[in-house]
């Protein structure tokens, strides 16, 4: 059974900063997370009432709820950032394309986010 030292592991998730492409995904995506986090957070105003978090052209609205689950937006693209951070970086020494994809699609789910929280943000306004 093979042993990994700590440093070779923190090598391993620095190796695909490396890369202009990667780190610039990264970065971007991160940076889309914190202003979803700012968006709601200077948008919705906690109260008692219920908020709508969801907004079909069929049906109208069709999920209220309490005015913190509006948070789970940034929060989901949060830990979607940190899983495929990790998984690029494992395979990044394998299969540096899948890795590209991985990080490329992760700045691509930042922004449809970005672009679900400022909608739930007008249907509260």
């Amino acid at each position: 059974m093979p042993r990994l030292s700590i440093r070779k592991l923190i090598s391993n998730f620095r190796e695909p900063l490396r890369s202009k492409f990667f780190s610039l995904n990264l970065l971007f995506s991160i940076f889309l997370n914190i202003g979803i986090w700012g968006l709601i957070y200077f948008f919705i105003i906690p109260n008692s009432e219920p908020v709508s978090l969801h907004y079909n052209i069929y049906f109208g609205i069709d999920l209220i709820g309490e005015w913190y689950k509006v948070y789970f937006i940034s929060l989901s693209g949060l830990i979607i950032i940190l899983v495929n951070y990790l998984v690029s970086a494992i395979i990044y020494s394998e299969k540096k394309v899948l890795s590209y994809l991985i990080i490329g699609f992760t700045a691509l789910i930042q922004m449809l986010l970005a672009l679900a929280a400022i909608l739930v943000i007008l249907i509260n306004i």
